[in-house]
């Protein structure tokens, strides 16, 4: 996890305010035990998504988080972390704020990559729906459709109309 590690350091946490009320020194333990999780239930339990959204409106740490789950993305994470991760994602990407919304696709547009091969890997249903979602709101184009049509990745088939 160095880079989780190393992205979790750039980021004076205590300085900013969480989604519950409190500072957000909390939140790097937090994402650690995420990116550990085995199953979605545990990933969920760690209540980072509830600290950097609020419904659908980003939290101020939303856009430090957004960074670190780049960089978890591009770390070996077990399957459910990384499910829980593009949720997470996808999430901050598209939002009801639209500056936090639009910093979060910045970072996220900068690690595209990772996400592709996320799509391609066909690892699960879950993983491939929300890498393409995510990638719908940061890189539509060319790119994307050429991937859709090729029939090399395995779409659900409420995205692939």
């Amino acid at each position: 996890m160095i880079l989780v590690d190393n992205e979790i350091g750039l980021v004076r946490w205590a300085d900013l305010s969480c989604g519950c009320g409190a500072n957000a020194a909390h939140l790097p333990a937090d994402l650690r035990r995420f990116f550990e999780a085995r199953t979605r239930d545990e990933a969920m339990n760690t209540g980072v998504a509830e600290h950097v959204l609020i419904q659908s409106f980003p939290q101020e740490p939303a856009v430090a988080v957004t960074g670190v789950l780049m960089a978890g993305l591009a770390s070996d994470l077990p399957l459910a972390a990384r499910v829980e991760a593009l949720d997470l994602l996808l999430r901050l990407v598209f939002n009801d704020d639209d500056d936090a919304s639009e910093a979060c696709q910045d970072i996220a547009r900068n690690g595209a990559w990772v996400l592709y091969s996320d799509l391609v890997a066909n690892r699960s249903p879950a993983l491939t729906a929300y890498a393409f979602q995510i990638l719908q709101v940061i890189d539509p184009g060319e790119r994307l459709e050429a991937l859709k049509s090729s029939g090399q990745i395995s779409l659900p088939s409420d995205l692939v109309g």
